[in-house]
């Protein structure tokens, strides 16, 4: 069993979330509008929304299983992966047609 929510967040790799950030250069405000509001529409479903929560609640309890610990770090990593929502609004701002 994992017994530390710590361990989940060193599990988790920065090298492919600056990767991510290089391809994306969030900073920067140069998607299409419609470009901008579909990605601003990306995020997980309800049920995973919930199935994040049980894990999350979970791990600070420190009774994740192996599998559950690797099923969290891929919801994290697709999480971070979603930080292109803020290239999103940046976008949006240059273009005059922020939310």
């Amino acid at each position: 069993m994992i017994r530390r929510t710590a361990d989940l967040t060193k599990a988790i790799s920065p090298v492919s979330t600056a990767i991510w950030a290089h391809v994306i250069e969030p900073e920067e405000g140069d998607l299409s509008p419609e470009v901008a509001r579909y990605i601003l529409g990306l995020d997980f479903r309800k049920e995973d929304h919930r199935r994040m929560a049980t894990l999350s609640s979970k791990a600070g309890k420190g009774t994740l299983t192996e599998a559950e610990r690797s099923e969290l770090t891929e919801y994290v990593r697709v999480g971070h992966q979603l930080a292109m929502q803020s290239k999103a609004r940046q976008s949006l701002k240059r273009h005059g047609k922020g939310d």
